[in-house]
């Protein structure tokens, strides 16, 4: 089994801005990618153990894996492509993977916590929650 940080280390210069930049966020799913298909092909299953907290920890093995590359592959044509959605159309985007919303939201949550990174820095903006009623 491959360690955790192996799989998604990344170097900080301290700089928020330079970290949370749309190259340097494609940079690291590249890097993120690239290892988990390393392990794979080495016969290992990766593993994102501590990058995940409490409440995600049912949910490991392959399914947990393909969310993350799911949502790490949709936020890299995000990014390239100076585009945002919102987590209602991700999921939609995903329909018949994701089994309803919250799983989505789960993995997006997961995706930040390993780039390290908030959801707006990765293209995902909150959906509106509603239109206002007008009054007749």
């Amino acid at each position: 089994m491959n360690d955790d940080s192996s799989l998604c280390s990344h170097e900080s210069d301290g700089s928020n801005s330079t970290h949370n930049s749309d190259e340097h966020i494609i940079s690291r799913i590249e890097r993120i990618v690239f290892n988990i298909i390393s392990a794979l092909d080495r016969g290992e299953v990766p593993s994102f153990e501590q990058l995940v907290d409490e409440r995600t920890k049912e949910r490991r093995g392959i399914e947990a894996i393909t969310n993350i590359l799911i949502i790490m592959s949709y936020v890299q044509e995000l990014l390239q492509s100076k585009k945002t959605s919102t987590s209602r159309e991700l999921f939609y985007f995903y329909v018949t993977h994701f089994s309803n919303q919250g799983e989505c939201d789960r993995a997006i949550s997961d995706v930040a916590r390993i780039l390290d990174v908030p959801r707006i820095a990765m293209g995902i903006v909150a959906s509106p929650k509603g239109k206002e009623k007008c009054k007749i």
